[in-house]
């Protein structure tokens, strides 16, 4: 039987689908049909890049309305670093409703001038935003909290969780944290240990 619950990953820079499925496919295990995006940007021999001006919203739209997104109940994409800021400005661009975005350590450059628009939108359509992301990771700590801080002020279940002594990349027990923000109404909001 085919699940009623649909998950898309995306990989970040200089990674493959090989990474997104070592990293995502846990998400199989909560009940999700999980599909895995890899980017169409070539970085070099066998892995790819999201370019912040490149094609990756076209081709995430592509691949979900391929899916037949809608007549599922429970929809959430997954990204990783640059991952994350294709699947922002895939949601800005397109009229595609999730439930959930998981963003780990996201790298969301597209928030310094689209922040307030994404905003809205996200708001509009209910979309829980679920954000993981190191104290010491330099290139993203400090738009995840702009991000978060704007969600915050917003009628928009966000949840967060700043891990001390990690820089960018998936803390140790994620699988664990990602099944409490997803599924535990509140959510851990600070981590102490790594």
């Amino acid at each position: 039987m085919k699940s009623n619950k649909i998950a898309f990953a995306l990989h970040s820079n200089q990674q493959s689908i090989v990474h997104s499925k070592s990293d995502w496919e846990f998400v199989e295990n909560l009940g999700f049909q999980v599909e895995y995006v890899q980017s169409e940007e070539i970085d070099s021999c066998g892995i790819f890049r999201w370019e912040d001006n490149g094609t990756g919203s076209e081709q995430l739209s592509s691949e979900i309305k391929k899916m037949d997104w809608e007549k599922y109940d429970e929809k959430i994409l997954c990204g990783f670093s640059s991952g994350c800021n294709t699947i922002l400005k895939t949601l800005l661009k397109y009229d595609i409703k999730c439930t959930s975005l998981l963003l780990q350590s996201p790298w969301i450059p597209m928030i310094d001038e689209d922040l307030k628009k994404l905003s809205d939108k996200l708001e509009r359509y209910s979309t829980n935003v679920y954000i993981v992301c190191g104290m010491e990771d330099e290139d993203c700590f400090a738009r995840s909290q702009i991000l978060y801080h704007e969600l915050k002020g917003r009628d928009i279940n966000v949840k967060k969780l700043w891990v001390e002594k990690l820089g960018h990349e998936f803390p140790n027990d994620y699988t664990i944290i990602y099944e409490n923000l997803l599924y535990m109404k509140n959510g851990v909001n600070n981590a102490s240990k790594q």
